[in-house]
């Protein structure tokens, strides 16, 4: 399905903030930001995955959809979407990370990976390996490369994006040992960027 609205300003001038949607902004001083921008009933389980990464230590934006029947109308194309509140926490960080859900498509395991940050997409490749993870760098359909992706608009100018499979989000929600070790990965190979 094609998006509805190509800015945030369009769908706002629909949609305005409210029982359709939700935004959270947790701005923690830090500079690595995670950012859902279509939460919620948009891609589902995104924002718990997201709370997760982040903690108490990391930026945190979710943008949520919150109804079954106008969730779909809710995504804006991340590299179309400039939320105000969502580019002001982003511009802030040095290391950013969306985090996205993806349709199975025939394959319930593999996290594709994408963004301008070739080494932070590295880094969590590695260590989401160790933790007996698959993942994919390139060759998808989510590569994130455009510039004005929301994952690359930090103040490096490049970010990291993940796309999780449904599958797997429905076995985080139910397994939290699984989820757990997965938020571990990905923290670590956070952890690893700002150290390099």
């Amino acid at each position: 399905m094609a998006d509805i609205f190509n800015s945030y300003a369009e769908l706002a001038s629909v949609h305005p903030e409210g029982d359709s949607y939700k935004k959270t902004v947790k701005d923690r001083d830090s500079v690595v930001c995670i950012v859902a921008p279509h939460a919620g009933k948009i891609e589902p389980y995104t924002s718990e995955i997201s709370k997760e990464i982040a903690k108490d230590d990391y930026g945190l934006y979710l943008f949520e959809g919150c109804l079954n029947y106008v969730n779909k109308a809710l995504h804006i194309t991340s590299h179309n979407f400039d939320e105000p509140r969502a580019l002001e926490l982003v511009q802030k960080s040095r290391v950013v990370l969306g985090v996205h859900g993806r349709a199975d498509n025939g394959d319930k395991d593999t996290i594709y990976l994408g963004g301008l940050d070739e080494e932070l997409m590295c880094l969590i490749a590695t260590r989401l390996r160790e933790k007996n993870f698959e993942s994919q760098i390139g060759g998808h359909q989510f590569p994130a490369r455009n510039p004005n992706n929301i994952c690359n608009r930090g103040s490096s100018d490049m970010g990291a994006q993940i796309e999780v499979p449904r599958a797997l989000r429905d076995k985080f929600r139910k397994d939290g040992k699984l989820l757990d070790s997965f938020t571990r990965a990905i923290r670590k190979s956070i952890e690893d960027k700002l150290t390099v």
